[in-house]
């Protein structure tokens, strides 16, 4: 018998799994809360709102804030997880 389990999955791919899921989603033009919602189903993600317009995001370690609307955290949250993907690359 031989053991078909793959490894897990690194930081590095999991940013760039959901970074995938909000570029193409953003560019197909889907609600930013439909968004969100894959990526808390479907890649882990934490989402919380605070007191006023603060939202986070946060994806395996990822975390981005922002109190311009759920597609600014979106936007944020690319961004953030483009430099930790080339950082890690680097290494």
């Amino acid at each position: 018998m031989t053991d078909t389990k793959k490894p897990p999955l690194s930081k590095a791919d999991k940013w760039q799994a959901a970074h995938g899921v909000i570029a193409n989603g953003l560019r197909a033009g889907i609600e930013p809360k439909a968004i969100i919602d894959e990526l808390i189903e479907y890649h882990g993600a934490t989402y919380r709102t605070s007191c006023g317009d603060a939202q986070m995001l946060r994806i395996a370690g990822c975390t981005s804030t922002c109190t311009a609307g759920i597609e600014g955290l979106l936007y944020n949250w690319k961004l953030n997880a483009t430099l930790r993907i080339m950082k890690a690359n680097q290494q």
